[in-house]
């Protein structure tokens, strides 16, 4: 339907939403293109909250395919996209893919770091989830380095 009306933020949007389903369904190569695909119909759309959520989804697609410096890129572009645009859930939604990445990449410090800033943002916002953020701090505080990939 999007496709037939030449509707591109519905094609972005669906496109994101179907990589992860494709992810979700053990058909990476699907994901990516799916993931490509989205973000190839938001560029030229002058919506910042679209393509933000776009780069985030396939950072986060790209780190569940075990490619955590590609995701990290991802997430950055959608960090800097959410801040501009003032998105305050989704930036620390993105905080919190990030710490994730940066705990793959075996850079705790770094991780820890976002995850208290995700947990400032959410804690002004009132947003119950500070709590497991809170958590997932003092779990990888307790945790040994390991090797990144």
């Amino acid at each position: 339907m999007f496709t037939g009306l030449g509707f591109a933020f519905g094609l972005a949007f669906t496109r994101s939403a179907l990589a992860h389903f494709h992810q979700a369904e053990g058909d990476p190569a699907a994901a990516r293109r799916a993931a490509s695909d989205a973000l190839d119909f938001a560029r030229p759309i002058p919506s910042p909250p679209l393509l933000s959520r776009t780069h985030h989804q396939y950072g986060l697609m790209l780190l569940s395919q075990q490619q955590p410096r590609a995701a990290l890129d991802h997430l950055d572009t959608a960090l800097t996209l959410r801040r501009g645009s003032r998105e305050r859930w989704g930036e620390a939604e993105t905080l919190i893919a990030r710490a994730e990445t940066l705990t793959a990449l075996g850079q705790p410090t770094a991780a820890r770091a976002n995850y208290r800033e995700a947990a400032n943002i959410l804690a002004e916002l009132d947003d119950p989830r500070v709590t497991d953020v809170q958590a997932r701090i003092a779990t990888l505080s307790t945790q040994p380095q390991h090797n990144p990939m």
